[in-house]
């Protein structure tokens, strides 16, 4: 079985030069094998390095995309899960607020005080290629780097070559592998850990807090900074692998020993990080948020979903369905006052109008025939203190949209069948895919309750309009699913390009779905452009456009380009109307678009 794997050390070493060729990564040095970057963020919005490991990283990337990506993805009290591009590599990013507490004042002369979030980066493409060789593990029993299967050696090479501690456990929570990185940073002997329990050796006191069992039990990846034994801290970030029957068979976790707590330096002109204002008195976890913004417009949606989360007023949602209105509404409840209290959803067009009323205010005890004899809280008493919120409403019944005034008119609200006024403490966010001033033209909806509920109101472009978001979310999700599924399938580049040229109808829900249809169904683990147009017949447009420019590459490549360029340009100005979407939505100045009208004569043809 998977849980009695253990993971020997082969005594004949190869050269270097040919392990890695053998890993199927070739061209990358020793250093490349790095499964994990790990950073300090203050609460000025520094980037502060704590290894040797990430300084050289930082020095190999662009700090300026790095930090707007961080300030974009600044969640107070809830962690961020998410996908970034740096360098042209992909990177699992987690920011975990944190609250360090005077007994890490000797982590060193930096304030403890002064550090907001903890941040790893793990490389995305490594974790799946070690995911599937532990796969592989699991068909043989064990891995035994003295066998002669190269898929063996190759992923101990890899354990061995890495500069971040490598320590795995099985399902038992039984030790049954750590790397010589590991041993070094912990002080522990190899020989004294291996097939111990790793809840005995916490109680021991060589590390704490101890992550594997909360893995275990939420099934979730988790990241801390854990002190060793040796007085050391180390920024520790645990994942499940998942066997075929859904349940975690092994935790990896990667160990990266604070030596020196240092502000990433850069040059003077570059960029200056802007300092988003956030409440940094509550850093409990509540819960997570999965969010990608690489796209400019998406960026300046979360900062603006930020900033008037502090205002205790209700707002709304708009934008078709499979946006993300939910997350955005997350995100404004996580970065309020009331991020403690608890956020509740309900969708207003799955119940029926008799039971949504209920639902929203509950009833008291024979209220009704059926009703439960002690009465139910509704969704208003359950979210007090907190947020509610309303999705579709635009689908709320006239009569209900009545009451629904009321409470947030009066802040108070009866129960179905009782007589004393409930007071109503509670932050309602509202969305919906519909026109709701068409709607109050026509009576379907009021329109004092409008008013009330679009104080402040936030729409959310669909995903055609804001391009560079789905690379980064294909990647994310084809991560995510090749962990849930124990999997390690890949996007060619050519399919990548299918699917950016996409214009995704159904959005980020459209894009989720086919992915994990995609992964399940292609058995080749690299997937391309005809794994998609025999499967679905969702990617015509984008097929289309693929052909058209195979077709006019016998035609002289400048004709060729201008050919595309022309078609892009008016299309963008069709879809936008104006120059300056249409910039942002090519990812071009506004100059260059209007220089291209001029250049195509493209004036008549884009009203």
């Amino acid at each position: 079985m998977l849980d009695e794997v253990i993971l020997m050390k082969k005594v004949t070493k190869l050269s270097t030069n040919e392990a890695v060729s053998s890993c199927g990564f070739r061209g990358k040095t020793e250093d490349s094998f790095i499964l994990q970057y790990a950073f300090f963020m203050s609460k000025d919005g520094e980037i502060l390095v704590c290894d040797e490991v990430g300084y050289k990283f930082l020095k190999t990337i662009d700090l300026e995309i790095f930090y707007l990506q961080l300030e974009s993805f600044k969640i107070n009290s809830a962690i961020t899960n998410t996908t970034i591009i740096l360098g042209g590599k992909s990177y699992n990013l987690r920011m975990v607020p944190t609250d360090l507490q005077s007994e890490t004042d000797d982590l060193n002369s930096r304030s403890v005080e002064d550090i907001e979030y903890l941040i790893v980066l793990q490389d995305q493409s490594l974790f799946s290629y070690i995911f599937q060789r532990l796969k592989h593990a699991k068909s043989n029993n064990h891995l035994d780097v003295n066998a002669d299967d190269p898929t063996e050696i190759q992923l101990n090479r890899i354990f061995d070559s890495s500069r971040v501690g490598i320590f795995i456990t099985n399902s038992k929570g039984i030790v049954i592998f750590a790397n010589a990185v590991y041993e070094s940073a912990t002080g522990l002997s190899l020989t004294n850990i291996i097939g111990k329990n790793i809840a005995d050796l916490g109680t021991m006191g060589f590390f704490n807090p101890l992550i594997t069992p909360a893995i275990l039990e939420t099934r979730q990846n988790l990241t801390v900074l854990q002190k060793l034994a040796t007085g050391k801290h180390a920024i520790i970030s645990g994942s499940p692998i998942y066997g075929s029957n859904g349940d975690p068979v092994l935790i990896i976790t990667c160990v990266n020993v604070v030596t020196k707590i240092i502000k990433a330096d850069f040059p003077d002109q570059s960029y200056e990080p802007a300092k988003l204002k956030l409440n940094s008195d509550q850093r409990k976890k509540e819960y997570s948020i999965d969010m990608i913004a690489e796209s400019r417009i998406m960026k300046t949606i979360l900062q603006e979903a930020i900033h008037i989360a502090r205002y205790d007023v209700t707002v709304l949602l708009l934008g078709d369905s499979g946006v993300g209105k939910e997350v955005i509404a997350s995100v404004i409840h996580a970065s309020s006052l009331r991020n403690k209290e608890k956020f509740v959803k309900i969708n207003c067009s799955a119940i029926t109008p008799s039971l949504l009323e209920s639902e929203l205010f509950g009833y008291e005890a024979g209220a009704f025939t059926g009703a439960l004899a002690k009465g139910k809280q509704g969704l208003f008493e359950i979210a007090h203190q907190g947020t509610l919120l309303l999705d579709e409403i635009g689908d709320m019944p006239i009569e209900l949209q009545a009451k629904l005034l009321r409470v947030i008119q009066n802040q108070e609200y009866y129960r179905i069948g009782g007589v004393e006024p409930i007071r109503s403490n509670v932050r309602i966010i509202a969305s919906t895919n519909k026109n709701l001033q068409k709607m109050i033209k026509i009576g379907e909806f009021r329109e004092d309750l409008f008013y009330r509920l679009n104080v402040i109101s936030i729409e959310i472009p669909p995903l055609q309009h804001r391009k560079a978001d789905i690379k980064p979310l294909l990647l994310h999700f084809c991560y995510h699913y090749n962990n849930k599924y124990n999997l390690n399938k890949q996007f060619s580049a050519e399919l990548l390009q299918v699917l950016e040229n996409y214009n995704w109808p159904g959005n980020i829900r459209e894009l989720k779905n086919l992915v994990e249809r995609l992964l399940i169904l292609c058995i080749e683990d690299i997937l391309i452009p005809e794994h998609l147009y025999n499967k679905y017949k969702l990617a015509e447009s984008a097929k289309t456009t693929i052909e058209a420019i195979q077709i006019n590459d016998l035609i002289p490549l400048k004709d060729a380009v201008s050919a595309v360029e022309e078609s892009l340009v008016m299309k963008a100005m069709k879809s936008c109307g104006s120059t300056r979407k249409a910039a942002e939505l090519l990812g071009v100045s506004q100059t260059t678009v209007l220089r291209k009208l001029k250049e195509y004569d493209l004036g008549s043809k884009c009203i």
